[in-house]
């Protein structure tokens, strides 16, 4: 059982202030989103978020253990060390300002979609490369692919099987999980024909017809 916490209501003014201290960042809402789930102790909190870090926003697990210590510092959490035989940890628990914060993020407009994609801006630019070059960039969306789908497939055995963590929350997982999985699925599809068609271009990269189809469907498609 966690240690009593005093909690107490914030006026709005109290609020905003100590909001002021620092911007929270779009990962100290998410972790916050997970501590409202239930408290969770700082090592499982970088596990379990590795799920969503390393789909929809790319972060550094030491990330994970300074934005805690940021979100205990600023009120958002509280923090409570505790030990397991030898083994020290601290389990941090969400606050009634942090739940606040919280609700305000969810309520509040996200910022433009940002991608980062380093492998297809190779492809982009791949007529001053060599073909080999262009085969191997394409080659790393599909390896990135199947990791996604592999990763995957045991996320989506887990819920089938009852073991996955927060079970309780498996409709909105769904929604999230759709949106990954259907995306590795597009990439790797895609991966397949950029090889095939690329197998079949010569080697100097500046020579080669373009397939109208694709542009054709985009239009048909309008």
């Amino acid at each position: 059982m966690l240690p009593a916490v005093r909690h107490h209501s914030y006026s709005g003014s109290e609020y905003h202030r100590i909001i002021a201290r620092k911007s929270p960042t779009t990962i100290s809402y998410a972790l916050l989103g997970q501590l409202a789930i239930r408290p969770h102790a700082a090592y499982d909190l970088a596990r379990l978020s590795s799920r969503f870090r390393d789909i929809f926003w790319t972060t550094a697990e030491s990330v994970v253990y300074a934005e805690l210590r940021n979100l205990a510092g600023h009120a958002l959490a509280t923090e409570h060390p505790t030990s397991v035989g030898r083994r020290r940890r601290t389990i941090y628990e969400i606050t009634p300002l942090g739940r606040q914060a919280l609700s305000d993020w969810l309520a509040s407009d996200s910022a433009t979609l940002a991608i980062q994609h380093e492998a297809m801006l190779k492809v982009l630019f791949a007529d001053s490369g060599t073909k080999h070059d262009l085969l191997r960039a394409i080659g790393e969306v599909r390896a990135w692919a199947e990791k996604r789908l592999t990763n995957g497939k045991a996320i989506a055995a887990g819920y089938l099987d009852g073991t996955a963590p927060y079970m309780q929350r498996a409709h909105i997982v769904t929604l999230t999980f759709s949106y990954q999985y259907t995306q590795a699925e597009q990439m790797l599809a895609w991966a397949k024909a950029a090889t095939a068609e690329v197998a079949t271009w010569p080697d100097d990269l500046h020579h080669t017809t373009f397939n109208r189809a694709t542009f054709e469907h985009a239009v048909d498609n309008g």
